[in-house]
């Protein structure tokens, strides 16, 4: 991943940087997630795309590299929506808020625009890019609408296990797993490859999508005191979900398999939200990981890596190597480690 990052991180930069003409404010909000994300070197979209092309026979990657960087800018502008949603990182004020909504615009047009500009890129190939991008624009937005308004405790609590679940599977893919999928489908194009194999691509990226959120949501249950932060999680973000009162994997298994005790401590949370001790948080992991929902989780984090490596079945190996090791996180992170240790 350093060899990508190396490459693409000057160029995300470099698309941010003609805005300190117009306002070094404007600046200033606009490029602290680029270069947050640069300065942490995990552009991990940036680095799917390069093997998803390499794996479908892409060569000379560097000839893509400016789409590498769109489609980290194009994550930065559906983190700074999330924010305004999620209130990651804390609670904003309404200038705060308001800057948040104008990097989501402004980041997603540079991302376009570095499309646009490739020039080693037919111009048939730009169009569709811009397209795809799109197409994940509209996704990423259902999902955050049913992340918000639809996959919450208020309006699912009285619901089957089974309905919350696929409810919140459909929500799993509209915030990550389809814009994985783009990125894939992305690299086969640039690649040429036939409509099978950009298909299997795709089939990897969603598995991978849905299985990369679901260890998210639950890593969301360490607590802040264990102190993992990346460029996509917070410290101060650890226990959001429920105190939004968003139904996750495990909050879901809890609420149909959990003792009264564990459940009534989870409904408790869920209607005091963000007034909840930390303390009170604490424990709601660890009913978690004593009553099997953790565990439940996780379970079903490996079931979709496992999924996506089957995918790349009909490439060559030494092809699909990289572009396979990615999902060998699902089965083992230091998110699974922390939460283990709570349990002793």
């Amino acid at each position: 991943m350093h060899e990508t990052c190396a490459v693409v991180n000057p160029m995300i930069m470099a698309a941010v940087e003609p805005l300190k003409r117009e306002s070094e404010g404007l600046y200033e909000a606009v490029s602290e997630l680029p270069r947050k994300r640069t300065e942490a070197s995990g552009q991990l979209r940036a680095f799917m795309l390069r093997n998803a092309y390499e794996c479908a026979g892409g060569e000379d990657w560097q000839r893509i590299a400016p789409v590498c960087a769109a489609v980290e800018l194009e994550l930065c502008s559906m983190y700074y929506e999330n924010r305004v949603y999620d209130e990651k990182g804390g609670k904003r004020d309404l200038a705060q808020i308001s800057k948040s909504i104008m990097a989501a615009k402004l980041t997603r047009d540079l991302a376009e625009r570095l499309v646009k500009q490739s020039g080693e890129i037919t111009a048939r190939d730009r169009s569709k890019i811009v397209e795809l991008l799109n197409q994940a624009d509209i996704t990423f937005e259902t999902g955050e609408y049913l992340d918000v308004f639809e996959n919450t405790f208020a309006r699912m609590g009285g619901a089957s296990f089974s309905d919350m679940i696929s409810c919140c599977e459909r929500r799993i893919y509209g915030i990550n797993a389809a814009y994985f999928e783009r990125i894939c489908e992305i690299g086969g194009l640039l690649a040429g490859a036939p409509k099978e194999e950009t298909g299997a691509l795709e089939n990897f990226g969603r598995q991978l999508g849905m299985g990369y959120q679901i260890m998210n949501d639950v890593a969301d249950f360490v607590p802040s005191f264990e102190g993992h932060t990346t460029s996509e999680k917070e410290v101060n973000d650890t226990h959001r979900d429920i105190m939004h009162g968003e139904l996750t994997l495990p909050g879901i298994y809890t609420l149909h398999h959990g003792s009264k005790e564990e459940t009534d401590r989870l409904k408790s949370v869920f209607e005091r939200g963000m007034q909840t001790p930390e303390s009170e948080l604490i424990q709601i992991s660890q009913d978690m990981i004593n009553n099997g929902s953790i565990n439940f989780a996780i379970k079903q984090a490996k079931k979709f890596g496992r999924e996506a490596r089957k995918q790349l079945r009909g490439f060559p190996k030494e092809r699909r190597k990289t572009l396979s090791e990615m999902a060998v996180v699902l089965d083992s992170n230091r998110y699974y480690n922390s939460l283990r240790k709570l349990a002793s």
